[in-house]
């Protein structure tokens, strides 16, 4: 009910910065979903593109260590 109320009031819930800690793009693409502004949010095909560089990125680094 606290985010519903503090969204209701033109607020936008915080994301913890620990939830992503290891992936600081994540955090930015969670901030950029939830500005104010619809027209200042990546749309749904801009997400898919910057999870799908995320997921290859973390391939990448996963292989790497191998």
């Amino acid at each position: 009910p606290m985010i519903v109320e503090t969204v209701k009031e033109g607020g936008r819930p915080k994301v913890p910065p620990s939830c992503c800690e290891s992936i600081p793009e994540l955090l930015e693409l969670m901030e950029r979903c939830l500005l104010q502004h619809p027209a200042s949010r990546p749309t749904f095909v801009k997400i898919v593109e910057q999870l799908e560089r995320l997921k290859q990125k973390k391939k990448k680094g996963a292989d790497a260590a191998e």
